[in-house]
């Protein structure tokens, strides 16, 4: 004897299975699937080996963004390795609970830096931090229109030593 299958249970198992799945994904995306991100660029002189895509980007030790990704560009005379940051607004209050814009944010002297994420791996992450430019500081923009966060070089010879 076969038993018969019901349309309606069949569909409210897959139904409860795309629930199951939709919630599972945003609580491991911790919900920034839905938050506003705000892209910058960076362009260190130095060698970027070490630097992945998925990088934290931290400010003093707290988590604000991630690398996005690390290409090779030609402009056509040099090749030039940008790096794309992703930054949540969300985790910069500023006056009255308002995320201050990047770009007024960068006027006040944010900068980036390499930092060694594990001694062990040679993984690196980017430091950002207010180091008061010696004069105004003009924001300049990547062909692509982001905010370009200045860079400044990492300690002398701190992270070449640990490599070799």
């Amino acid at each position: 004897m076969t038993r018969r299958t019901h349309p309606l249970r069949v569909g409210v198992f897959v139904l409860t299975g795309l629930a199951l799945l939709v919630a599972a994904l945003i609580a491991v995306g911790g919900g920034r699937f839905f938050s506003p991100r705000e892209s910058a660029e960076l362009m260190f002189a130095g060698n970027l080996y070490g630097l992945q895509p998925g990088a934290p980007v931290v400010y003093r030790g707290v988590r604000v963004g991630s690398v996005s990704s690390v290409i090779v560009r030609d402009d056509g005379t040099t090749l030039t390795v940008p790096v794309e940051v992703e930054i949540d607004p969300a985790r910069i209050a500023g006056p009255g609970g308002l995320s201050p814009e990047l770009a007024a944010l960068v006027r006040r002297g944010l900068s980036a830096r390499l930092a060694p994420q594990s001694l062990l791996t040679g993984l690196l992450y980017v430091d950002l931090d207010l180091r008061p430019p010696p004069s105004p500081v003009a924001v300049q923009r990547s062909p692509a229109g982001l905010v370009r966060i200045p860079t400044v070089p990492e300690p002398a010879g701190a992270l070449t030593q640990l490599q070799q």
